[in-house]
């Protein structure tokens, strides 16, 4: 086959892939099929209903345990004709959900990340509150799409939701849905009013107890959209030296850090794996035993290219330590 024809398969089963995500989040507010249970089975029954801070999932935790399988289903079709097919049948119904799934085990962790996360931010004496019918996933591939006048509706839809229960400051736990709120969408609405905080920011260092007995080395990887994006990446540090957590630098960390993979997974699945393997043995060859991650897409990148390496969420670690 030459290289051209190579090149132009690629070309069209990406602007197919493209098409299907985008047709996923301007109809139905997701990029991917996720069971109600696994996006709110989470959520405590006496969750608070009111406060000052709304707590705002983006549901980037709830679709980590899926993304491994949608990015497997994606690598197999290589056909351009069955990419077409499945664009047709997307039509009509998301086709993400015939994808195989994750287990019982998998999407148990993401909400027991959520509810260490809520945790963390509501013994730091803040009020918060939920409500599952406003908390959406906030469009971040549309911005890496560059679909902008997509994600600008998109936007609107989110911003006009949340005002309409007088919502103006949200706490958010991942860095896609932080970076939307707290860059991109005041870029691109008018009269946009909602302060957006990383939970990170907002730990009380006092709520924690005690020094770390962990024997495990670990290393700590900072995500691009916190590290770079917004500035996130001293928090993190401030909050495992509080509880005397022996971490180690990598090579490239902080605002120079070095990609997950995870951005370019729905489009050249091969292409991400690579980009993870690099990082990933950046991140081994320091020594660790454990990598610390504070991303769900990091964690599920780094878990699909290695099943070897244990990659645990800074919520997991640091909770324990919560008096």
């Amino acid at each position: 086959m030459e290289v051209m024809e190579l090149v132009n398969r690629y070309i069209n089963n990406s602007n197919l892939i493209i098409e299907i995500i985008r047709r996923n989040i301007m109809k139905r507010g997701y990029p991917i099929y996720i069971p109600n249970k696994a996006l709110y089975g989470w959520i405590d029954e006496d969750f608070p209903r009111d406060g000052e801070y709304f707590f705002y999932t983006g549901l980037m935790y709830q679709m980590a345990p899926y993304i491994e399988r949608i990015v497997n289903m994606l690598q197999k079709l290589r056909s351009g004709v069955l990419f077409k097919v499945i664009n047709i049948l997307n039509r009509v119904v998301d086709v993400s959900r015939f994808s195989s799934k994750p287990s019982h085990e998998e999407v148990m962790k993401m909400h027991k990340i959520i509810r260490n996360i809520y945790s963390l931010v509501y013994r730091s004496g803040l009020s918060v509150w939920y409500d599952p019918s406003i908390d959406k996933y906030a469009g971040v591939l549309l911005y890496e799409f560059g679909l902008m006048d997509d994600l600008k509706i998109y936007a609107e839809r989110i911003s006009d939701a949340l005002s309409s229960m007088g919502v103006n400051k949200i706490v958010t736990i991942d860095p896609h849905t932080t970076y939307m709120f707290k860059k991109v969408f005041p870029s691109l609405l008018e009269n946009y009013s909602i302060e957006a905080y990383s939970y990170l920011e907002l730990i009380d260092e006092d709520i924690f107890v005690g020094s770390s007995a962990e024997q495990n080395k670990f290393v700590i990887h900072d995500p691009c959209y916190y590290a770079r994006g917004v500035g996130v990446f001293s928090e993190p540090r401030k909050l495992l030296d509080r509880i005397g957590v022996e971490y180690i630098e990598p090579k490239f960390n902080r605002v120079d850090t070095y990609c997950c993979g995870g951005p370019v997974e729905s489009l050249s699945p091969l292409f991400s794996a690579k980009i993870g393997v690099k990082r990933l043995g950046m991140l081994v060859d320091t020594g660790a035993d454990e990598v610390i991650t504070m991303c769900p897409i990091c964690m599920a990148n780094f878990r699909r290219v290695s099943k070897e390496v244990n990659i645990i969420d800074l919520s997991e670690l640091i909770s324990k330590y919560i008096k």
